[in-house]
């Protein structure tokens, strides 16, 4: 027990844990902003690219292949 209890209240596990709990807290903070989106922030530039022909030609430039 004290050896369980002087691992968990080491600086280095202490700092690794608030590190993997702060990177936990910020994939479900994006996972839930993602699920409650309307739309993907891609969804925004397929629309633009697919607007007009110029458009087209832009995102074409780009690398993307748009139709």
């Amino acid at each position: 027990m004290k050896l369980v209890l002087k691992f968990l209240t080491n600086p280095g596990t202490l700092t690794s844990l608030m590190l993997l709990g702060m990177i936990a807290l910020i994939g479900a903070l994006h996972n839930h902003a993602h699920f409650t989106m309307d739309k993907d922030a891609d969804a925004y530039v397929r629309q633009w690219c697919r607007s007009s022909v110029e458009n087209k030609k832009i995102c074409v430039g780009y690398g993307s292949s748009y139709d």
